[in-house]
């Protein structure tokens, strides 16, 4: 029984479901074949869409049932529907609006809509001074299209205000438009008018969706956006709170040039220099008002190009750029928490620039002065592209510079953080109040001064602020020299006059020092007369320079200092044609003169140097080159050519000064200590032995580093006194003539002796004076001769010459002429007055001595005889001039 009946009750179904099936086809066949009209639902749908409340009626034309396909199903179209103010004018013309019918109002006995579909409406949004938001009439649209009356046939803007607030009502019978859930406005035409900020835009394509939402009111937009003759894609959604009176909005992009965000905000117009599609998220909270509460934003971009420079420099390439922020819930605040640029092209990617930072304004919206804080990032900044990147004018001066001069090498890492106030928001008047950071370098070329050889692979770091750039070279290198710790500073980039100040540590051979310096565009080394060619040893220095950053320097611009020390120095033809070994000097050197100081061994001896040369053409003396000897032996004098055996032996000390003035009178001047030298004369029979103190001051004039003149001379050594001048050889510098003012020696005091030095023979000639000839005489003559002036007079290396002279002995021909001697003796109480004399020696010996003056009336008698007897005063004398003359003429 109970098979039966359930048998029978699924046939019944399956039959009524093949009825119904049949029933839908039928509907479908009927829908398919063209629209079905739905007359007597005309007048319901009138007024379930008008809301007289809201100021406006609706009429509609027909009404029809229609097969939208089976993604739309069956849709009700209200065709050819007016919009009727309550004045009875026409505010819109809708040619086709879908309607869905709401079964909960059905069931309350009420015809409404639950949902709205207005196809191709036009929609002008304004935003009024004050930042409120209002919907105003399609004509009155700036956009110069479709004012007329096609464009009001189509315009929403009057009734989406009402349509919004029954959206967000509660359901009511006697409200039909209460019951919507959703309104959609497909193909519409968008008008922004922001009459705040005076600017305008329209999107000539624009799909918008609105659902009621709990908290009120949600909505998307998908529109094509017309902004300075391009297009982008943007897509927003949104869920108004009614009871906050505000939206929480979400916004992506694609397609928008920066440029275009211009049109929208004018202070945005730094932007419009770069050129790139970009793409994005926009999130935010809007008030009714239009203030922005608060905002996120993430912006990406690839493949553009940045108009950094000016018009006539060509743009860079774009190879990525990303943007992320937003901004405080006050609206005094944007921050981007991270910029990121990439430079170059695709597969070659440039340098990268990272900025971070705050835009602050004491009034919202960013209204008035505007305080910006930045941090910058960059990497990899090649130095042959910094005029790409360093704009013409930031440091003009140092810019042009530093193109110029400084091509090759790359900034690994730079960081900055700057502070800049834009008064009024203009930032054509921008003005940096506070800038400072950090760099890291490598493999830098510094052209310091053209066309002198470059430092490179400079590798260090920097820092600077609004005013300076202060560098720390760690490494570098100058041809064989090495560039160590210091600073290099750029100062006054305030200033139209930027001043670089390098301090920086060298080191390395001295030959390549001295080579760089002796550069034509210095010439240094080649004014101090020797060749760096012929230089060695090693040298650390400090070098001190200040310049102005110009491009045509001269050297006259340039301040120079410099410290070094010059370690195992050696330097051919340094001083008279001798060369110079062990050298460890300090060097001190600026524009107005350079220093040496330390020990060295010139031509093997060991002396200490103190040289200061002038570069100032205003000081007379060029060059003063002072050589302290503490000792020098006869090897010594022999390696300057100064063998003065047997007249001197032994070690003397010497202080040699070498003057040259700016004339080209070059002078040696040399105080010598002869207090530990042995001396001796033998022709005037005189000698000095080690211990007794002895000193000479000479003066020499030179002529191409060789003696040239005897200026003058002064030696005092045991009885020997001599001043005087003398005459030298040309070229070989030998000695060819004496002039003694004065000379002393024994007993003897001369003046106004010339002596001439012959090849072969030596010419004396004496002014005047006493000349005791007791050492030349070996006559025993009377035992009150002084023993202690025999003993002075002869010793036992260097007898004293006598008469005759021993076998096969041979002289240097001598002449000596005296006409006006005061006094002539020949022993203690022996000698005549007023005598004139000449002597003439050969080789072989004396040949000829003549002698005349006056016996003194002192000598003209004995003690003891007769008074007045001149015979027996005269007879002693007599007798030892005879003998005299008979030693002389043998």
């Amino acid at each position: 029984m109970i098979r039966t009946g359930t048998r029978i009750a699924l046939e019944v179904i399956i039959g009524l479901m093949a009825v119904a099936a049949l029933l839908v086809g039928v509907a479908l066949w009927r829908l398919s074949s063209g629209p079905v009209q739905l007359e007597f639902l005309t007048p319901r749908i009138e007024r379930a869409l008008s809301d007289p409340r809201g100021g406006y009626t609706v009429r509609v034309g027909a009404t029809e049932l229609t097969w939208g396909g089976w993604a739309r199903t069956v849709d009700l179209h209200a065709r050819n529907l007016t919009v009727f103010s309550a004045e009875e004018e026409v505010v819109a013309v809708l040619p086709d609006v879908v309607v869905r019918l709401s079964l909960r109002a059905l069931a309350q006995g009420t015809l409404a809509p639950t949902a709205v579909e207005v196809i191709g409406a036009r929609i002008r949004l304004v935003r009024e001074s004050d930042g409120t938001f209002v919907f105003g009439p399609w004509a009155e649209a700036q956009s110069g299209t479709d004012t007329g009356g096609d464009a009001v046939q189509a315009d929403v803007s009057a009734i989406l205000p009402s349509i919004l607030d029954q959206l967000m009502s509660h359901p009511k019978a006697s409200e039909p438009l209460s019951f919507l859930t959703s309104v959609r406005i497909l193909g519409a035409r968008m008008y922004i008018d922001d009459r705040l900020r005076r600017v305008a835009w329209e999107a000539p394509y624009a799909d918008i969706e609105l659902t009621r939402d709990r908290a009120g009111l949600a909505g998307r937009v998908d529109l094509i956006l017309a902004l300075a003759g391009s297009e982008a894609n943007v897509a927003a959604q949104f869920v108004y709170d009614r009871a906050q009176r505000r939206s929480r909005v979400t916004l992506r992009f694609t397609d928008l040039l920066p440029a275009a965000l211009v049109s929208f905000a004018p202070r945005l117009a730094p932007i419009a220099r770069l050129d790139i599609p970009l793409e994005g998220e926009v999130e935010g909270q809007i008030g009714l008002d239009g203030t922005v509460a608060r905002m996120t934003f993430a912006v990406r971009g690839r493949s553009g190009m940045l108009q950094w420079g000016g018009k006539d420099q060509p743009p860079l390439a774009v190879h990525a750029l990303e943007v992320r922020g937003g901004t405080s819930r006050d609206g005094h605040e944007l921050k981007i928490e991270t910029a990121r640029l990439v430079l170059g092209e695709d597969g070659n990617n440039g340098p990268k620039l990272e900025v971070s930072g705050t835009l602050t304004s004491a009034r919202p919206r960013f209204v008035g002065d505007l305080e910006v804080d930045l941090t910058l990032d960059a990497e990899a900044v090649p130095a042959a592209q910094l005029g790409r990147y360093w704009r013409p004018e930031w440091a003009s001066n140092a810019r042009r510079w530093v193109l110029k001069n400084v091509p090759r090498g790359v900034v690994e890492h730079a960081a900055a953080r700057v502070m800049v106030a834009v008064p009024d928001g203009a930032f054509a008047r921008a003005e940096v109040r506070t800038l400072s950071g950090t760099m890291r370098y490598r493999d830098l070329e510094v052209h310091y001064l053209r066309p002198m050889p470059p430092v490179t692979g400079i590798a260090g770091t920097a820092e600077f602020d609004g005013t300076s750039i202060e560098f720390t070279p760690q490494s570098g290198t100058l041809g064989a020299l090495k560039v160590h710790s210091g600073t290099v500073r750029i100062i006054d980039l305030d200033t139209s006059n930027e001043t670089m100040a390098i301090d920086v540590a060298v080191t390395g051979p001295l030959r390549a020092a001295l080579k760089l310096l002796d550069h034509d565009r210095l010439g240094l080394i080649r004014r101090l007369g020797f060749d760096p060619a012929s230089a060695g040893g090693m040298m650390a220095a400090r070098l001190d320079m200040r310049f102005p950053l110009i491009n045509d320097l001269d050297l006259d611009q340039i301040d120079l200092e410099a410290r070094a020390n010059l370690n195992d120095v050696r330097l051919a033809d340094f001083l008279m044609g001798r060369d110079v070994t062990q050298g460890t000097f300090k060097l001190e050197v600026d524009k107005t003169k350079m220093a040496l100081t330390g020990p060295l061994r010139l031509a093997g001896v060991p002396m200490e140097i103190d040289w200061v040369e002038s570069f100032q053409p205003s000081v007379p003396r060029r060059t003063r080159l002072e050589l302290r000897i503490p000792a020098i032996d006869a090897a010594g004098r022999a390696a300057f050519g100064l063998d003065l055996a047997p007249y001197l032996e032994g070690p003397v000390s010497a202080n040699i000064v070498a003057l040259r003035d700016r004339d080209g009178q070059d002078t040696l001047e040399a105080a010598l200590n002869l207090s530990t030298a042995h001396m001796a004369i033998a022709p005037l029979a005189w000698e000095k032995p080690s211990g007794v103190e002895g000193r000479a001051f000479i003066t020499f004039a030179l002529e191409d580093e060789r003696l040239a003149a005897l200026r003058s001379f002064e030696i005092e050594a045991g009885t020997l006194f001599a001043r005087g001048s003398g005459e030298l050889a040309p070229g070989t510098g030998a000695l060819q003539a004496l002039r003694l003012e004065r000379i002393t020696f024994n007993d003897s005091d001369l003046r106004d002796v010339a002596v001439k030095f012959a090849e072969d023979s030596i010419d004396v000639r004496v002014g005047g004076g006493v000349l005791d000839a007791t050492a030349w005489l070996d006559v025993d003559v009377d035992a009150s001769v002084d023993a202690s002036r025999r003993s002075q007079t002869q010793t036992a290396t260097a007898p004293p010459p006598g008469i005759p002279a021993p076998p096969h002995a041979s002289f240097m021909p001598l002449r000596l002429s005296a006409s006006h001697l005061d006094a002539v003796y020949f022993g203690s109480d022996r000698f005549f007055e007023a005598v004139s004399l000449e002597v003439q020696r050969s080789r072989r010996g004396w040949e000829r001595v003549a002698l005349r003056g006056q016996v003194p009336r002192s000598l003209w008698y004995r003690r003891g005889s007769k008074a007045g007897s001149a015979k027996a005063a005269e007879e002693p004398e007599a007798s030892a001039a005879a003998k005299t003359a008979s030693r002389t003429a043998s």
